[in-house]
C-alpha cells in the first residue's frame, strides 16, 4: 500500500471503534488534497457528533484553515 492508502487504512480501522475520543497523529502525511479534503470531512463529522480529536500537524496553515 501506498502511504495514503495506509493512512486512510489507519483512519479506517480507528473509526470501526466509534469511541468518543481520538487521536490523531499527522492524519494529513502522505494523502493527496482530495483525500485531505475527505478526512477533513470525515473529522469535522466526528466533531459533529461529539467526539473529541486530537490531532498533531505540522502545517499551520492547514491548521489556521481546518481547524
Amino acid at each position: 500500500l501506498s502511504g495514503g492508502q495506509q493512512q486512510r487504512v489507519f483512519l479506517a480501522r480507528a473509526l470501526a471503534q466509534d469511541a468518543d475520543v481520538y487521536f490523531l497523529d499527522e492524519p494529513f502525511a502522505g494523502v493527496d488534497a482530495a483525500t485531505e479534503d475527505i478526512v477533513l470531512g470525515v473529522l469535522r463529522g466526528l466533531k459533529e457528533r461529539g467526539k473529541l480529536l486530537i490531532v498533531v500537524h505540522h502545517d499551520l496553515l492547514t491548521v489556521k484553515r481546518s481547524f
